[in-house]
C-alpha cells in the first residue's frame, strides 16, 4: 500500500538530519499515563508543607491532576510552549502586613487554580568527546525524546507565572490584590512551582527515569547519534484550508499542533540564521480530532531522518559492490586480413571481454562506484558507465591487380544500475543492465553487417517492514536474472559470440548472487538499521516521502493509548555476514578469438 499525505508530499526537514514530531495530544497522552503510574499526593504534599511556609505566608495541602502542555505557535514565534498546572486541593495563605503586624492574612482556596508558565525550550548540543554526552546526563538531551526527559527540560527553563493566562478559580486578582500581596502571592507561586518540579515532577519520573536507564543499556546504539537538538513548535492546519490560521488549545485539533526535536547527527553543524527554523509545508501526522472525527486512526507522533543520512549514508554505500560485479568492459580488438593464395584470403576478428573484478579498475569502495542523484528521476540514484568503443579496421590489396577487400569491427559496453524509491511506498527497488554490443563490418562488392547485441537485467527489492526492537526490518527479494541475445548477421561472423559472452559472465552472475545473500544478512543483522530511542518509542509503517527521508508513525512505548503492537514478537539479531565481496571473487571474463577462415574473394570483372 502506498501512503498519501502531507508528510509524504510536503513536510520538508529543511538542513536537519532528522526531525522528531510529536503532536501535543501525545504529549498529554504520556503525561496523563505518568501521572497515574507515578502519582503520590501525600509525598507531595509532605514535601510542600516542609518547604513552603515563610514570613510572607505558605502553601499547604496541595494534590493536583496531571499537567498539561500547550504548543504556542505564532508566526514570528516557534520557540514557546504553555505549561498548565492544574491543582485539585491547596490553601494558599498571604500574610498583608510585616512580621507582627496584627491584620489578619488573606487566604485562598486553591481547588480548580490553574497556574500557566510559559517555556522556552532552548537548544542542547553536545560533543562526541564530551564526557557528559558519554553519561547520558539526566537531562533532555539530543536522542532523549520520552515525557520524563520533556518535564526534565521544561523545569530546567525556570518559567515565571503568567497570570494573565492563569485561571484562579473565583478570585479576581486584579481587582483585590495590593501590590504587597501581588508580590507576595507571586513569589509563593512561584517557590511553589519550583519545588513541585524538584520535588513532584521529577519524582514521578524518577523509576521511570531508572526504566530508561535499563532500557538505554539494552538498546543498540543507532545508527546515527543525535549530537545537537533544537525544539520548535508547529502549527497543524485543516489540509481543506492550509491557508487559514492555525489555532491554540487543550482540545479538538488544536491539540495536533506539534513539538518538533530538529536534530543533527554525528556532530554535524547546526543551521543557522533562516534555515533554523523549519517553515509549515504541510501536516507531519494524519487524522484530525474534531467532531464525528475518528480519533483511532490518527497518526500522534512521525520520525523522519533525511535521505542524506539514511539512502546516502546508510543504504547507499553497501550497494556500491553491485556496481563493481556488473560492469563490463571490453578491449584488445584485432581484425586482420590477408591474402591466402588466389583468389582467396584469410580474416581474424578478436576480442577480450571482462566483466566485473576481472576488469582492471579501482577498487570497489571507491567514490567512483557511487549512486549518484539520477538527473532525469527525482526519485532515484543512479550508476552510469559507459566506456568507448574500441574499433579497428584492416585493408589488404592483391599485389598483382588494383583491387582490394575491407573489414572493420567494434566493441562497446555499458553498465547502468538504479535505485528508484515511490513517495509513500515500502518499497526501495534496486535495478541493473549490463550491456555488450559486438560489430563486425566486410565490404567486398556489396555492404555487409552483423551486430549482436547481448544484455543482462536483474532486480533486487528491498521492503522496509516493522520495527519491534529498536532496528529497522528491510526485506531483500533477488528476481532471477534475465540474458538476451539479439543478433543481426548477413556474414554469420559473430554467431558463436552469444555463447561465449554466456560464459563470460557466469562469474559475475556468481558474485551477484552472493552479495544479494550477504545483503540478506547486512540489513537484518547487527549492520541493519537502528532508530535512536527506541526505548521510548515504537515505530510503525516505515516508508520514503518524495524529498527521499525515511519516515515512520511513533508512539510512546507504554502509554495506555499507544501499546506497541509488536512487544510480543521481539527478533533477535542475527549475527550479520560482512557486506563485502568474497575473499577471493571469481572474475567474469573471456577472450573471444574468431577463427581463422578463407573466404573466395573473386575480383571485379
Amino acid at each position: 500500500m502506498v501512503l498519501t499525505g502531507d508528510r509524504i508530499t510536503k513536510v520538508s526537514l529543511g538542513s536537519y538530519d532528522q526531525v522528531v514530531a510529536i503532536t501535543q495530544f501525545m504529549i498529554n497522552n504520556g503525561i496523563q499515563n505518568l501521572w497515574k503510574a507515578h502519582r503520590n499526593d501525600e509525598k507531595m504534599k509532605s514535601k510542600l508543607d516542609q518547604n513552603l511556609g515563610s514570613a510572607m505566608g505558605s502553601v499547604t495541602g496541595v494534590a493536583m491532576e496531571a499537567p498539561r502542555v500547550q504548543v504556542e505557535w505564532q508566526p514570528n514565534d516557534a520557540s514557546q510552549i504553555m505549561y498548565f498546572m492544574t491543582f485539585n486541593s491547596g490553601k494558599l495563605t498571604v500574610n498583608k502586613a510585616e512580621v507582627g503586624d496584627d491584620e489578619d492574612p488573606a487566604e485562598f482556596d486553591m481547588k480548580g487554580w490553574t497556574l500557566a508558565l510559559p517555556v522556552v525550550l532552548g537548544m542542547k548540543e553536545l560533543k562526541t568527546d564530551d564526557p557528559v554526552y558519554k553519561r547520558k546526563i539526566a537531562a533532555l538531551v539530543p536522542g532523549q525524546y520520552s515525557v520524563t526527559r520533556l518535564l526534565v527540560a521544561i523545569s530546567a527553563a525556570k518559567s515565571l507565572v503568567d497570570f494573565e493566562k492563569s485561571s484562579l478559580g473565583s478570585v479576581d486578582w486584579k481587582k483585590t490584590w495590593d501590590e504587597t500581596v501581588r508580590r507576595r502571592v507571586t513569589l509563593l507561586l512561584q517557590e511553589l512551582v519550583n519545588v513541585l518540579f524538584k520535588y513532584a515532577l521529577n519524582t514521578i519520573g524518577y523509576s521511570v527515569k531508572s526504566k530508561d536507564t535499563q532500557l538505554i543499556k539494552k538498546e543498540h546504539p543507532p545508527t546515527f547519534q543525535p549530537t545537537a537538538l533544537r525544539f520548535q513548535t508547529y502549527p497543524w492546519r485543516d489540509p481543506a484550508k492550509p491557508d487559514d490560521q492555525a489555532t491554540t488549545g487543550l482540545t479538538g485539533n488544536a491539540a495536533l499542533n506539534y513539538l518538533l526535536y530538529l536534530e543533527m547527527t554525528d556532530g554535524h553543524p547546526v543551521p543557522v540564521l533562516e534555515a533554523a527554523t523549519l517553515p509549515y509545508k504541510g501536516n507531519w501526522t494524519e487524522g484530525r480530532l474534531d467532531s464525528g472525527a475518528n480519533a483511532a486512526s490518527v497518526d500522534f507522533g512521525t520520525f523522519a531522518m533525511s535521505g542524506k543520512n539514511f539512502l546516502e549514508a546508510y543504504l547507499l554505500p553497501k550497494l556500491r559492490h553491485l556496481n563493481k560485479i556488473m560492469e563490463p568492459r571490453v578491449k584488445d580488438l584485432d581484425v586482420t586480413l590477408y591474402w591466402d593464395g588466389w583468389p582467396s584470403f584469410r580474416y581474424n576478428w578478436n576480442c577480450g571481454v571482462r566483466v566485473g573484478y576481472n576488469v582492471d579498475r579501482l577498487d570497489a569502495n571507491d567514490p567512483v562506484f557511487d549512486f549518484k542523484r539520477s538527473a532525469t528521476n527525482p526519485n532515484a540514484y543512479e550508476y552510469t558507465s559507459k566506456y568507448d568503443s574500441t574499433t579497428d579496421s584492416n585493408l589488404s590489396q592483391h599485389k598483382d591487380i588494383g583491387w582490394f577487400v575491407e573489414a572493420s569491427g567494434s566493441a562497446s559496453c555499458s553498465c547502468k544500475n538504479t535505485v528508484e524509491y515511490t513517495p509513500g511506498s515500502p518499497e526501495i527497488v534496486i535495478k541493473g543492465e549490463s550491456k555488450v554490443q559486438l560489430y563486425y563490418w566486410y565490404k567486398n562488392l556489396t555492404s555487409d553487417d552483423d551486430t549482436l547485441n547481448y544484455k543482462v537485467t536483474w532486480k533486487i527489492t528491498l521492503t522496509l517492514q516493522s520495527v519491534s526492537d529498536g532496528g529497522l526490518q528491510i526485506a531483500v527479494k533477488a528476481d532471477k536474472p534475465v540474458s538476451t541475445k539479439d543478433y543481426t548477421m548477413n556474414e554469420g561472423k559473430l554467431n558463436q559470440y552469444g555463447d561465449w559472452l554466456e560464459d563470460a559472465y557466469i562469474p559475475a552472475l556468481s558474485n551477484l548472487s552472493h552479495m544479494e545473500a550477504a545483503l540478506v544478512n547486512d540489513l537484518s543483522g547487527q549492520q541493519k538499521f537502528y532508530f535512536p530511542a527506541s526505548g521510548t518509542f515504537f515505530f510503525k509503517d516505515p516508508v520514503i516521502n518524495a524529498e527521499g527521508a525515511l519516515i515512520c508513525s511513533i508512539g510512546y512505548n507504554g502509554a495506555d493509548d499507544f501499546a506497541n503492537p509488536d512487544t510480543t514478537t521481539v527478533r533477535k539479531n542475527v549475527q550479520a555476514t560482512p557486506l563485502a565481496p568474497p575473499k577471493e571473487p571469481l572474475k567474469g571474463g573471456i577472450d573471444i578469438v574468431g577463427t581463422s577462415k578463407n573466404r573466395d574473394n573473386p575480383p571485379p570483372s
